[in-house]
């Protein structure tokens, strides 16, 4: 069972959902969206993207290297796993805190 949670309230992360189902269409992912404000829905307890595998679990960063490794796309992985893990998870949330941007360069706070 292959599963990736993320956060439905997002637009962005939406879009990233419809164009990992098209990217993933052979690998049978069921893909979530998830309200993070109702921790009882999720599997772990974390306001990030997860991806699971049978009873393995991902956060952040490593939940789409993960996906990637996973189903495919092992090059990719393979590079995105070159810049360690805490950097990755930096950018990840600096990502993360500013999805709510409009089209004219203001943000709108995550929480």
């Amino acid at each position: 069972m292959k599963r990736l949670y993320y956060d439905g309230q997002c637009p962005f992360c939406c879009r990233l959902a419809q164009m990992g189902r098209r990217l993933f269409s052979k690998a049978a992912i069921e893909w979530i969206p998830v309200d993070y404000t109702d921790q009882a829905a999720l599997p772990i307890p974390v306001e990030a993207v997860i991806y699971q595998e049978d009873e393995q679990y991902w956060t952040k960063s490593e939940a789409i290297r993960q996906l990637l490794w996973r189903n495919g796309y092992r090059t990719l992985a393979w590079l995105l796993g070159l810049c360690p893990r805490p950097w990755r998870d930096r950018l990840y949330d600096y990502v993360a805190d500013r999805r709510y941007c409009g089209n004219k360069g203001k943000c709108q706070a995550a929480n």
